[in-house]
Order: C-alpha cells, then sequence, then structure tokens
C-alpha cells in the first residue's frame, strides 16, 4: 500500500553524476522536461552546497547529499496551511 508519505519519499531521487556531484529529480515529471531536476548538489569537503532550480525555501548547505534530499521530502510532505487558530481567554478587568 503506497501512502502520501511514502509516495513523497519515493517522487524524489538522489542520483550521483560524479565523484562528488549529485542531483535531486522529481520523478513526477519525466527526464526531458525541464521541471524533473531540482537541485544540483556539490561536495566542497566539510559540507555539501545545494543550487535549487526551482523555488524552494530550503537551505543551501548541508552536512550529506542526503540529508539535502531528506530536506526536500520533509517539506514536500508537510500539512499545507497552518493550523487552526489557538483561542484566547478574555477576562473583564479587575476591579480597584
Amino acid at each position: 500500500m503506497v501512502t502520501a508519505e511514502s509516495d513523497t519519499i519515493l517522487r524524489w531521487e538522489l542520483q550521483r553524476i560524479g565523484p562528488c556531484d549529485w542531483v535531486i529529480h522529481d520523478l513526477r515529471h519525466p527526464p526531458p522536461d525541464a521541471r524533473d531536476l531540482l537541485a544540483s548538489v556539490s561536495d566542497d569537503g566539510d559540507e555539501v552546497v545545494v543550487t535549487w532550480h526551482r523555488d524552494v525555501p530550503l537551505a543551501t548547505r548541508y552536512v550529506t547529499a542526503e540529508a539535502a534530499r531528506d530536506d526536500v521530502v520533509r517539506w514536500m510532505s508537510r500539512q499545507p496551511g497552518g493550523t487552526r487558530p489557538i483561542p484566547i481567554a478574555h477576562f473583564p478587568p479587575t476591579a480597584r
């Protein structure tokens, strides 16, 4: 059974394209479609640097390429919108 969360995990592929380079693909779009490339990831020694190819409000530096992909999965599986307003108790002013 495929759940919404597992579908989101399966949607993003981290593919190694060189000894220190990866790309994150959106498998929802076929390869000739330019929208399939979400990010380019390169290792600069201590961390990896991510270049986002779409408007994604995520960090540009991560410890590993897998951490960048996991952050994409977490961001895409979030619930849309905010939460319901929290009611605030209202009390009349105290008499002096």
